[in-house]
């Protein structure tokens, strides 16, 4: 298993796989078209070779639904795909607790190309729309609150991550006043 090389979409589509199971590949890329996280793709063209190659590597098994026309197939985890998808869990390593993309933080690492107008409407953008953000997370939060605990905790780390953000988005806005005032 050490040798074994997944991705962080590849095993997330383990643990989709592992907590629906049996399951198409069509309701795995419902699970992620549904995330909270939009760097995850639902697309056929993202989801489907994820879990080929998840196949082929032996991790998971599909057996198809005798008499589906549409040829729909089953997909669960093998004991090698579940022992993978564990591993990945337990990870704790620096990769794992650094920075992830933020569209808006690339963003403002070159907003010394516009003028100070424009950059007080881009942060009054950020603002306005992580605020509607973490109020449509929050509803989710209340919503998860009722599920999984691991739902629940998972939508809570989204807004403090959100929140976070927004408490940046100040700091920033603040830097960008006092920079015009100079």
């Amino acid at each position: 298993m050490k040798n074994l090389v997944l991705t962080e979409l590849e095993s997330c589509v383990l643990g989709v796989i592992w907590r629906q199971q049996p399951c198409s590949a069509y309701a795995v890329r419902r699970v992620f078209a549904a995330s909270d996280t939009t760097t995850w793709s639902a697309s056929a063209g993202t989801i489907y070779p994820a879990i080929a190659r998840l196949e082929r590597l032996g991790l998971v098994r599909a057996r198809a639904i005798p008499g589906n026309a549409r040829g729909r197939r089953d997909l669960s985890l093998t004991a090698k795909g579940a022992a993978a998808m564990r591993a990945w869990i337990a990870c704790c390593d620096a990769d794992v607790a650094s920075p992830v993309a933020d569209p808006i933080r690339t963003r403002l690492f070159f907003i010394d190309a516009l003028e100070h107008g424009q950059q007080m409407k881009v942060i009054g953008c950020a603002e306005r729309l992580t605020r509607d953000a973490i109020a449509i997370g929050r509803a989710r939060v209340k919503e998860q609150k009722q599920k999984t605990t691991a739902d629940h905790l998972a939508s809570l780390g989204a807004v403090y991550e959100l929140e976070a953000r927004l408490n940046w988005l100040g700091a920033v806005r603040k830097a960008l006043i006092n920079h015009g005032k100079a």
